[in-house]
């Protein structure tokens, strides 16, 4: 499965979202859905299917922070409740891209794919 390049931030820029909801996402899900059968029907595929299915849950997490990011004025949200949203989609990211590297998710996965 080839990802396809998208030029400019995702969450930043608003092409690069709408490049990455279009086209990148769908396959990054399908990805996971399909390391996700692979893992039913023998587990030691389950890392690379945990890995997968974070990576798309990252790409969609930080694609919907960046929508939310775009409704600012001058730095700021008139909506306390989006600003609320905000810290909470932030520190899901975070969570997401720290557990990504996760010793007994990448270990699995070079172990399971023999490098």
């Amino acid at each position: 499965m080839e990802f396809p390049e998208v030029s400019g931030d995702p969450l930043i820029d608003a092409a690069a979202r709408q490049e990455s909801r279009e086209r990148v996402l769908p396959l990054m899900e399908k990805a996971a859905d399909k390391a996700a059968q692979a893992a039913r029907l023998d587990d030691t595929w389950q890392p690379l299917a945990t890995a997968f299915n974070r990576g798309a849950e990252l790409a969609s997490t930080t694609i919907e922070l960046g929508d939310l990011r775009s409704t600012q004025l001058d730095g700021d949200y008139s909506d306390p409740a989006a600003a609320d949203k905000d810290s909470q989609l932030d520190e899901r990211r975070t969570k997401l891209i720290n557990r990504l590297d996760e010793p007994s998710i990448t270990g699995e996965c070079r172990k399971t794919t023999g490098s």
